[in-house]
């Protein structure tokens, strides 16, 4: 096996490596610029901080683990910590301890790291992994009011019939799902209620987080609920693209929407949303209500699935998921998957339990 060198790469140095076009002009990268971009763009991400530790094998990336700087809240004010995101290794690299390795030395860097195990080989190495104590017990829930090609590659559907017919169910269940949907509306109309868009978090939208801060895990501020909004969007790959610019996560975000907007019930401010279609998958990234408002929250949810093309509502919000239930918003079918959050044990104890984490926030 040839010598392999590890790296801690820091904010500072990745900006060199953005505007290096000799490093881009490499084959098989598993990452994008505008990937790398996003990293940069952290808000909570000082010039010293080491955000990637990448492995390197005769000069080229044979793996890497990027992290999130991040500030929560703690029993002690804001505490920063980092999210262990995108983790990568070869696939001739795989099996050899890579993958523990760039853990390993990533774990000494912050004081505290966060894990928001949405993938299987995360949930599989923290569960085995004694220095991380599950910190949330959550479930992440899909429901299906469509199908289309990307959710059945997600699920590693190779039945070809499945896909020949797939132009063929796929209308049909949409147009059933539609239909259901504006009945939904229909019976739960919310009158008083009025929608305004947004594109920067102002004064009364801010205040209202803010009265809400305490019951959150992330410490949140006007740039930084800027930067998460709008991130799918910088993290996608338009469809147009070849496949040479795809990264190894795939062409996510070939079609991206994302948007913030006000609630207002009369004249009166309800509440602040952030949402986002991202390959026809709906997901609520963040949102803010006063109390017993929840209902317009899913009212607006349906609005969305009416007015767009949505195949699938994506929620790990115990809220969301209580709400769809109570309120009987209708779906095809719904398939729910363990997604812990896993806090490092410098933490447990710094930490109040139960304080939300939203969608749009954690790694990415």
């Amino acid at each position: 096996m040839k010598d392999i060198s590890i790296k801690q790469v820091t904010k500072a140095e990745l900006m060199r490596i953005y505007d290096d076009s000799a490093f881009w002009a490499q084959e098989a990268l598993p990452f994008t610029r505008p990937r790398l971009a996003c990293y940069l763009q952290n808000t909570r991400a000082e010039l010293e901080d080491v955000l990637w530790v990448m492995a390197f094998e005769e000069g080229k990336v044979v793996g890497y683990l990027a992290l999130v700087p991040e500030l929560i809240n703690s029993r002690e004010g804001a505490l920063k910590v980092a999210w262990f995101s995108s983790w990568w290794v070869h696939p001739r690299q795989r099996g050899t301890g890579l993958a523990d390795r760039l853990s390993t030395l990533a774990f000494d860097l912050y004081d505290g790291i966060a894990i928001d195990s949405g993938y299987h080989f995360a949930l599989k190495k923290m569960k085995a992994n004694c220095d991380f104590e599950i910190y949330q017990l959550r479930q992440r829930k899909h429901y299906f009011l469509s199908m289309n090609k990307r959710i059945l590659q997600g699920y590693q559907v190779s039945n070809p019939l499945i896909y020949l017919l797939l132009p063929l169910a796929r209308p049909l269940l949409t147009c059933i799902s539609k239909l259901r949907i504006r009945r939904w509306l229909n019976r739960n109309r919310q009158a008083n209620l009025k929608v305004e868009y947004i594109h920067q978090i102002d004064k009364d939208s801010l205040e209202l987080i803010r009265a809400n801060a305490d019951r959150e895990l992330v410490y949140k501020d006007a740039d930084y609920l800027e930067y998460r909004a709008f991130l799918p969007l910088k993290l996608s790959t338009p469809a147009f693209l070849p496949e040479k610019y795809h990264s190894y996560f795939g062409n996510v975000g070939a079609e991206a929407e994302c948007r913030m907007v006000k609630l207002w019930e009369g004249e009166e401010l309800a509440g602040i949303v952030n949402y986002c279609i991202v390959d026809n998958t709906l997901t609520i990234r963040y949102y803010c209500l006063l109390p017993n408002h929840e209902a317009k929250l899913i009212y607006l949810i349906a609005k969305l699935c009416s007015e767009h093309c949505v195949d699938r509502i994506t929620t790990h919000d115990a809220v969301i998921i209580r709400q769809i239930k109570t309120q009987r918003l209708p779906y095809l079918f719904c398939k729910a998957l363990d997604m812990p959050v896993f806090l490092s044990k410098s933490l447990i104890g710094k930490v109040k339990s139960d304080l939300h984490l939203f969608d749009g926030e954690g790694a990415f």
